[in-house]
């Protein structure tokens, strides 16, 4: 019996999100959104490039279904199960989302003004305020002080750091990666208590 013939993964993927190029390609710019949220969120990083291989494995998946007849009825929902499927691959890599901090602090910090009245991004913004105000003493100020500078100039700041907290570097990368995790846990369970998720 002749193996039925693949079609192109990501042109399948596209049919499925929308009738017309428009539409797939709006469609395919939230689900890449949501896919990094997912991964920044988890201290999954480069965030980008997961979300990225995550769409590329789902769109093998989406055409090899195709290719045999069947379809995928909640791309959102299977969009889940292989990006967890993607970050257990990059745990076991090596990286311990318990001992590395997030190298993108930005993304944690509430915007001085939403970029529009979306009640979901209205949301996302109070438990972010909430979350940040709930963490101890001079906390946020520390983790902002992390993340300051770039390259090299960072890792020097991060020693001086160090030093000046009289601890080693990898004592306060831990104290860090602690704090972030404690503020990833109150925005999930702050987005679960208004209805919503991560992936919102």
């Amino acid at each position: 019996m002749e193996a039925p013939t693949i079609p192109n993964p990501l042109s399948t993927l596209f049919e499925h999100l929308g009738p017309d190029p428009e539409t797939a390609g709006e469609e395919y710019e939230k689900l890449r959104r949501k896919l990094m949220k997912f991964f920044e969120w988890r201290g999954a990083f480069p965030p980008d490039q997961l979300a990225d291989k995550t769409i590329d494995r789902m769109a093998e998946k989406v055409a090899e279904k195709k290719a045999v007849g069947e379809e995928i009825q909640n791309i959102n929902a299977y969009s889940r199960s292989v990006a967890y499927y993607i970050y257990r691959e990059w745990l076991e890599r090596g990286h311990d989302h318990k001992q590395e901090p997030v190298e993108d602090y930005e993304h944690m910090l509430p915007a001085q003004n939403p970029s529009n009245d979306n009640h979901t991004d209205e949301i996302r913004l109070e438990c972010q305020r909430k979350c940040l105000q709930e963490l101890p003493g001079k906390s946020v100020e520390i983790i902002g002080e992390y993340f300051m500078g770039a390259g090299r100039d960072r890792i020097n700041h991060r020693k001086a750091m160090a030093k000046r907290m009289g601890i080693s570097r990898t004592a306060l990368g831990n104290r860090i990666a602690r704090l972030l995790r404690k503020l990833r846990e109150c925005f999930h369970q702050c987005l679960k208590n208004n209805g919503l998720t991560d992936m919102n």
